[in-house]
């Protein structure tokens, strides 16, 4: 696989919940007031994302809280 080839999303409830809402990547980083490269490398796995900021996405994507431990 390349470099550049795209990953799989590490929390793929996440990304379903995201499209049914209608918002891209970009618009969750807006939302919580993080740079879009920040939310990327969260989402993609490429960083570890602290538990404070997946409870924080959790209740404003509206997903259960625990499940993106």
């Amino acid at each position: 696989m390349s470099e550049r080839a795209c990953p799989l999303p590490r929390w793929p409830r996440l990304a379903r919940r995201l499209h049914t809402l209608g918002w891209p990547l970009h618009r969750l980083a807006r939302e919580l007031g993080l740079r879009p490269s920040q939310v990327f490398a969260f989402h993609y796995g490429r960083t570890e994302m602290p538990a404070e900021l997946r409870r924080r996405v959790e209740r404003l994507v509206g997903l259960e809280p625990g499940s993106l431990d």
